[in-house]
This record gives C-alpha cells, structure tokens and sequence, in this order.
C-alpha cells in the first residue's frame, strides 16, 4: 500500500534533509539483520545497503550478501558488520518512494531505495541492466514500477517491447508483462480532482506523472508531445548505399537545391562525424552519413562524392562545415582539391570577422540555430526521417546558456542539422526562399498558431 506524503515531511539522507513521495508498506516473511560496533539494521532482503572496499571506493550490496567484516556507510563515516543473520518473521516493512539522491540514512546507515526507474541517468539504467540480465537469463524475476521520462531510455524500450508482444499475443513467462494503472482507478478521483491537480503541478507533468505518457521532465529544445509526434514520422531509409552506407530517405532529383551539412570528429570512436543533406526550401531530410571511424581524408571523400551526386543528376548544392579544430583539416583537403564538385557552393559565416571557410561554433550562435532549430519543427517547417536524429532530440537538454546532449549521449547528428540551418541563415541575402523560409513562412504561422490559441479573428476587431 502506498501512502503519499501529503505532510511535505523530509528524510534525512548523506545529502542533508530531503523530500519525498510517501512510503509503500508491505508484508514480509524474512528480515536481515545486520550488527555493526556502532550500528543496527533489520532490513528485506534485497535492500541495498551501502558499502566501502579496501580501497574506499563506494557501492551498494544487497542485505542478503553482507558479510562480517564488510565496511558500511554510515552518517559519520563507516562501521564494521559484526555480525549478519535471517531473522523469520511476518510483519510489515516499509519502504520510502522516491528521494532526488536515491538513498536514506536508516539507523545512521546509508541504504538505497529504488523507484522510478525512468527517472534514473540513463547511462545508470544501462549499467544495471548489464548486471542484472544473466541473472533474468536464468529464470529470475524483476518488477519495475515508474512513470514515463520520455520514451527513449531503458525502461521506455522495455514498455514499448512488451507492448508489442502483448498485441502480438507473443508474450511468454520470461517476458515483461505490462500494467498500466489509470490515474481515476484510485477512489475518489473525478474529473474536479483531476483539474485540481493541473492547477498544481501544469499540464505536462500531469501527463507524465498521472496519465503515464512517455514524455520528458527534462528542459529539452523540442517540445516532448512534438518528439512524440514525430515518432510516425521518422523511419527506415528507402535504401543504404553499398559505397560508403550512406541512408538515402529519396533520391537526389534533377534541378532540385540541397543544403548539406557536416560536423566533423577525429575518428578515433568517440564522438562521430555527420553529414546530413536537406532538400531546399521544403527542409525535408533527404540523406543522412554517420561514422565515428573515418578520419578527415575519408570524410572528404564521402562528401566530395555526395556532391558529386547532387550535382550529376543536374541539381544544386549548397554545403558547409564546422570548422572547429577537425574541420580546419577537412577544409584544407578541399582548398587544395583540383576537382571541387561543380555546381556546389560552399558557404561561411558572411558575419565572421575573419575569412576563414565555415562556420565557427559558440555558444551564442548555437543557441540562435538551435531556437530556429526548435521553431522549424514544432511549426512543421522542416521535416526529419532519421530516428538516430530523433533519438538525439529527445536527450538534447538545456544546460546554462545553450543546448547539449545528455550525460552519456550523443549530438553529433543535431550539430550537423544545425549547420544545414546556419547555411540556411546565411543564403537568406540571395535566395528568397530561404528568405520566406526563415521570415515570411515563420511568421504567418506564428500568427496562425497565435490566432487558434487566443480564440480571436479580424472579425472581432470590427
């Protein structure tokens, strides 16, 4: 049974006092009891107690595996397990839901408490999955209880996975099973308690936290119900080319205008190197190349020869690169190219104070591409294909004065759009459709989308 904290009480955790949820109570039959010089517990189980090795490094260990000797962690440093044993009996145990650090001090010792999978890093829930799997593998079980953050981690992948098996009629006993509990099947929850709640926690977190949408918490660029939305938009490409696997969404079309942007990395694995090539003025994504192995000459190669491409069937391209460290080398291959792609212009920054070639990435002129970025999608003036693209949006967070990619994810594909739109901003001056694109086309459907919202015509004013 779960038991809100309508008190607004705190608990005491190794981070000071914090808030939480409330508690969920429940009947156990077995108890570990844990002895230290100082301390006492008596605990599930599976509690996670946490524990310091020889070489004070942190971690957590179930209850059921500590062993005399073991360090513990406690509010005033560790203490020593003198002794650890099963003590049988039935009785309620109680459980505290949802704290920011994830632990509380019981007795003096630091345990942990696992809720909302969903809201865990991202890199934390793939770390124990990793750990947990062999164990699954074998016949063991697991239940997980959380709302939705977005659905493109872990547990939204579980969810989705079981789904689709549920609707299949596939689902065996070594698979996840799907429960949803609906906000009003708890009693006493009308349509009056649910606007209620919307006064005080907004809309979007009543989605999320009550109506169990996979929408994010995070502060991302794009709106969560606009990623959600273009969830049936992405797909597969058409075909993948043999000769360099580039995703080719359609064919390049003769007399067509393509703007094609690149993002450039060292190619040693970490980060990747992105080409991306959007159809111009309609900004639908067309191809899409992506590598974290190809050094600069490759990736000029790759590039020469998807101009070369644009340009043969009797189309024109427009294309850049950053020139942040590694692009400065991919620039220099193509400065000293005899046989630069014809009908291929390439495009730099016409309000940098120096000549170089390119386009030099800050803070302040990502922020600008990144807003345009933002409005383009929500305002359905750009179209995206590539589900890694997606993929990324969805963990593209706000983070001080710009935008970045989540703890352990990756950008590299948005950094690429992002010069497609800085090539965009800067053709403005002599392309009109990229004028209309930007100004006119922007501005009639923020005034369209400011009319529905506000209820109010040109007629209202006569």
């Amino acid at each position: 049974m779960f038991v809100e904290n309508r008190q607004q009480l705190k608990i005491k955790t190794k981070k000071g006092w914090e808030s939480f949820r409330g508690m969920v109570s429940s009947i156990r039959e077995e108890f570990i009891v844990i002895e230290c010089s100082n301390h006492k517990l008596e605990v599930t189980p599976l509690h996670s107690i946490k524990v310091q090795n020889i070489h004070g490094i942190e971690s957590f260990k179930e209850a059921r595996y500590l062993q005399v000797g073991d360090l513990v962690v406690t509010e005033h440093g560790t203490d020593v397990v003198k002794d650890v044993y099963t003590n049988t009996i039935t009785k309620p145990a109680f459980d505290v839901v949802a704290t920011s650090s994830h632990t509380i001090l019981a007795n003096g010792i630091c345990v942990h408490q696992c809720d909302e999978f969903a809201h865990v890093k991202p890199s934390i829930q793939n770390e124990f999955w990793t750990s947990i799997s062999p164990t699954l593998s074998t016949g063991g079980s697991c239940i997980i209880a959380s709302t939705p953050n977005g659905d493109n981690d872990m547990f939204a992948n579980i969810w989705r996975g079981s789904e689709v098996k549920q609707r299949e009629g596939t689902l065996t006993n070594l698979d996840f099973h799907p429960l949803r509990i609906e906000w009003n099947a708890v009693p006493g929850r009308d349509e009056e308690w649910k606007q209620s709640e919307i006064a005080k926690v907004g809309a979007l977190k009543f989605q999320q936290e009550y109506e169990c949408l996979f929408i994010s918490s995070d502060p991302l660029l794009v709106d969560t119900n606009k990623l959600k939305d273009l969830n049936d938009v992405v797909t597969a490409p058409l075909k993948i080319t043999k000769k360099h696997g580039i995703h080719m969404w359609e064919s390049f079309s003769p007399g067509r205008t393509y703007l094609v942007g690149v993002d450039p990395s060292t190619g040693s694995g970490s980060d990747y190197s992105v080409i991306n090539v959007f159809s111009f003025p309609e900004m639908v994504q067309v191809a899409q190349w992506r590598s974290n192995t190809m050094s600069s000459p490759e990736l000029y190669i790759i590039l020469k020869d998807i101009l070369r491409a644009i340009n043969t069937v009797g189309a024109k391209a427009y294309f850049s690169i950053e020139n942040n460290g590694v692009g400065e080398g991919v620039i220099s291959l193509y400065q000293v190219d005899d046989t630069q792609p014809a009908n291929c212009d390439f495009v730099s920054d016409a309000n940098a104070p120096s000549k170089r070639l390119g386009f030099t990435t800050i803070n302040r002129t990502k922020l600008t591409s990144c807003l345009l970025l933002k409005d383009l999608l929500e305002k359905d003036s750009m179209t995206i294909r590539s589900p890694q693209l997606l993929s990324e949006l969805k963990t593209f967070i706000k983070k001080s004065a710009t935008y970045t990619a989540q703890y352990g994810c990756t950008d590299d594909s948005i950094s690429s759009v992002l010069i497609v739109l800085r090539i965009l901003e800067n053709i403005t001056g002599y392309e009109q459709m990229a004028f209309d694109k930007i100004f006119i086309e922007r501005k009639r459907k923020a005034n369209v989308s400011l009319t529905q919202r506000s209820g109010v015509g040109h007629e209202d004013f006569r």
